[in-house]
C-alpha cells in the first residue's frame, strides 16, 4: 500500500498563496506547523472569556507588556 504525505507550506509560500487570492482576510485559515488549518468562528462565549481574561492580565501586570489578543503573528521555526 503507498502512503500519500500530505503537502507541507512554508510560510513564504502560504503568503503566496494568500497574494495569489486563494485566502481572504475573512478566511479562518492559520498555518500550523506546515499544514493549513480551517479553524471555527469565534462565538459569544470565547469572546466574553477574552474580554475577562485581558481585564485580569492587565490588572495582573500592569504596563510592563503589551497585550495583544487575536491579531496574526508569525513565530520562527522551532520555536
Amino acid at each position: 500500500m503507498t502512503t500519500i504525505q500530505a503537502k507541507r507550506f512554508t510560510l513564504e509560500e502560504y503568503h503566496k498563496l494568500t497574494e495569489m487570492g486563494l485566502f481572504h482576510e475573512d478566511d479562518h485559515i492559520e498555518l500550523i506547523n506546515g499544514e493549513l488549518i480551517e479553524m471555527v468562528a469565534k462565538g459569544r462565549a470565547h469572546e466574553t472569556c477574552l474580554r475577562k481574561l485581558l481585564k485580569e492580565l492587565a490588572q495582573l501586570i500592569g504596563n510592563t507588556v503589551t497585550l495583544q489578543s487575536q491579531s496574526p503573528i508569525t513565530i520562527p521555526p522551532k520555536s
